[in-house]
């Protein structure tokens, strides 16, 4: 994560540290806090088949199997208005939600692809062979077979009177309790999930060089950083 810097001048931060020296402060206003914002759309690094699966046809031809995870194998009867047709799957859904499937008809081995994609909903559709003039769409969602990593917060500094404020804003969509560290100043607070929490860092002596800083999260997310402080 690239480095937060501190692009205020010199002498504001000599008058910091004079004023943290003697021990008055000046209250701190907190930064306004960033807006909720919603998760990525499609967050499942890996989706799969749910068990019971039917590709619904333009041409009125559903298609149905039973498959778990990314991968599509076994039996799979065509329906349409007159007899069943008998035939098999093979196929997978890639880690880009790219669905690629064959069925292959038991009767004359004659086989058609069904190719498309997995939207942010779950929701699958796409076309199938030949020249791809006949769509599909699935008749349910999808499974997650691994969701994402959960991204750690975010941090920006601002220097105040006498040490600085972190303005820590979650990414995970998940609310958790956190601990800010760093060489000089610990503290845990509650994170609310896709909010920023504002934390005041006072008193802090600045040094003028990098210092480290920790964020852990009991959501599972951390963040690690420096400041020029």
């Amino acid at each position: 994560m690239p480095k937060a810097r501190i692009t205020k001048t010199l002498p504001l931060l000599a008058a910091a540290a004079a004023i943290s020296a003697a021990g008055s402060f000046a209250a701190l206003v907190p930064a306004q806090a960033l807006p909720p914002f919603p998760l990525a759309p499609g967050d499942c690094q890996q989706w799969g088949f749910p068990g019971p699966v039917t590709l619904i046809q333009s041409t009125g031809e559903v298609l149905t199997f039973n498959s778990t995870g990314p991968t599509a194998s076994g039996p799979a009867p065509l329906k349409q208005g007159g007899p069943t047709k008998q035939g098999s799957i093979t196929g997978a859904v890639d880690a880009n939600g790219r669905i690629n499937l064959t069925w292959i008809q038991d009767s004359n081995n004659g086989t058609v692809a069904f190719t498309g994609d997995v939207g942010p909903d779950g929701n699958a559709k796409g076309t199938r062979d030949p020249n791809n003039q006949v769509t599909w769409h699935s008749g349910g969602p999808m499974t997650c077979a691994q969701k994402a990593p959960k991204e750690g917060p975010t941090v920006s500094f601002d220097p105040v009177l006498g040490g600085l404020v972190a303005h820590i804003t979650d990414r995970s969509g998940v609310t958790s309790q956190c601990e800010y560290h760093s060489d000089f100043y610990t503290r845990t607070f509650r994170l609310e999930k896709n909010s920023t929490f504002d934390l005041r860092i006072v008193p802090a002596i600045p040094l003028l060089q990098d210092r480290a800083i920790d964020i852990t999260c009991d959501n599972g997310t951390n963040t690690h950083t420096t400041t020029f402080f």
